[in-house]
C-alpha cells in the first residue's frame, strides 16, 4: 500500500496564458523542470467542495437520508518563501511570478533595478499551481498531485528579531483535479537562485525621515480575493481575482523623545508620511510614499517602552500632488531591487 509523505511535498507554479485555463492537464502535459524554480516552505492545501445536504432529506417515512449534491470546487493553497534578490539588480528573482499572482506589477528600471508595485491591471493575473505529494518509498515513486487553476493570492512580507525577510502567501484557486503522476513525469528542481534571503539586521528604517529602532515589521498587501463564478465550468469557477486592496504596514519602534517623533500628534494630524526600509546589502528597499498612522498602543520590549504601530498605505498621488514622480500615481508602495536610476 502506497502512503504519501508530507515532508516530501512540493509545489510548482506557472503564470497562465489565459486566466483560469490550466497550464498542464497532468494526463498528457506536465510541469517542466524549469517551472520548478521556487524555494518555498510549509505548503498547505485546504480543499473546499460545496455539498448540498438538504436534498438528501427525502420524505421516506423514516429518518434515513439519500444522496447529497456536490457543487463548486475551490481550494486555499498556503506557503511561504524567503525574499532574496536576483543576484544582479536587473535580474528578476524567480519569486516574481508569485508576487505577480498577488497583484504586483514588475517594473524594470532599465539596467538599474526592478520595482514591484500594486496596480489594478494585475487584478486577474492568475497562476496554475500543482502540489505534489510523493509516494513513500520505492526506487521510482509516483506522486499524487492536486491541480489548481485561476489562482490569485495575498501576501504578507515580514521580518522579526533581525532575521530573514519572509513572504507568507495564501492563494485561492479552482480545484481542477487530483491525479496520480508517474515518476518519469515528476519535475526536478531546476534553476533555483542561490542568493540568501535579505535580513532585517543592519537595515535602515525611517518614518517621516526619522530613524527608528524596530525588532520586526510586516507589509500586508491586503488583497480581497474573490471568485468569478461560471456555471458552465465543471468546478463552478472561471478564475479568481483581486476585488479590493487595503495594504497595511505594521512595526514596533521604540519610543523616542516627543521632540524627535511626536507620535500622538502624527495620529491627530490625519496626515501621511513616507516610510523607507533599506536592507544592509542595499539590494532591497520597501518604500511607502504616503503612510497614515492609525491609533497606536503602548507596549514593552527588552524592558523599554515601544509603540505598536499600524499604517494605512495610501496612493502616491493624493488628488493634488504625487509624492514620488518615479512611481505610478496609484502605487501605495513599492518593493524595489537595486535603484530606480
Amino acid at each position: 500500500m502506497a502512503f504519501t509523505s508530507k515532508n516530501l511535498r512540493f509545489a510548482v507554479m506557472k503564470a497562465e496564458g489565459t486566466a483560469g485555463t490550466p497550464e498542464w492537464d497532468l494526463s498528457a502535459t506536465f510541469p517542466a523542470d524549469a517551472d520548478f524554480n521556487n524555494r518555498i516552505y510549509d505548503i498547505g492545501v485546504s480543499p473546499q467542495i460545496e455539498m448540498d445536504e438538504d436534498v438528501a432529506n427525502i420524505a421516506t417515512g423514516d429518518h434515513g437520508e439519500l444522496s447529497g449534491l456536490s457543487g463548486k470546487q475551490a481550494c486555499d493553497i498556503t506557503f511561504s518563501f524567503p525574499m532574496h534578490w536576483g543576484g544582479a539588480v536587473a535580474t528578476a528573482p524567480n519569486w516574481t511570478k508569485i508576487l505577480q499572482g498577488c497583484g504586483l506589477y514588475e517594473n524594470a528600471y532599465t539596467t538599474t533595478g526592478i520595482g514591484w508595485q500594486p496596480r489594478k491591471q494585475m487584478d486577474a493575473e492568475t497562476l496554475t499551481i500543482a502540489v505534489f505529494d510523493m509516494d513513500l518509498g520505492g526506487t521510482s515513486p509516483d506522486a499524487k498531485v492536486y491541480l489548481f487553476a485561476g489562482c490569485v493570492g495575498n501576501a504578507v512580507l515580514s521580518a522579526e528579531n533581525n532575521g530573514k525577510f519572509m513572504v507568507a502567501c495564501t492563494f485561492k484557486g479552482k480545484y481542477v483535479d487530483m491525479i496520480t503522476v508517474a515518476n518519469a513525469n515528476i519535475p526536478e528542481p531546476t534553476g533555483m537562485q542561490t542568493p540568501l534571503a535579505e535580513k532585517l539586521l543592519n537595515a535602515t528604517a525611517t518614518i517621516n525621515s526619522v530613524s527608528q529602532f524596530i525588532s520586526g515589521f510586516s507589509l500586508d498587501l491586503g488583497n480581497d480575493v474573490q471568485p468569478v463564478i461560471d456555471q458552465s465550468e465543471t468546478t463552478g469557477y472561471e478564475h479568481f481575482y483581486i476585488a479590493s486592496r487595503k495594504p497595511r504596514f505594521s512595526c514596533d519602534p521604540l519610543q523616542l523623545t516627543i521632540a524627535t517623533d511626536d507620535v500622538h500628534a502624527r495620529v491627530l494630524a490625519d496626515s501621511n508620511y513616507p516610510i523607507t526600509f533599506v536592507t544592509a546589502s542595499s539590494n532591497m528597499t520597501i518604500y511607502i510614499p504616503r503612510a497614515q498612522l492609525l491609533p497606536y498602543s503602548l507596549a514593552e520590549r527588552e524592558g523599554l517602552v515601544n509603540y505598536e504601530q499600524n499604517y494605512i498605505c495610501q496612493r502616491n498621488h493624493n488628488g493634488s500632488a504625487a509624492v514620488n514622480a518615479s512611481i505610478p500615481n496609484e502605487a501605495t508602495f513599492e518593493i524595489l531591487q537595486g535603484a530606480r536610476a
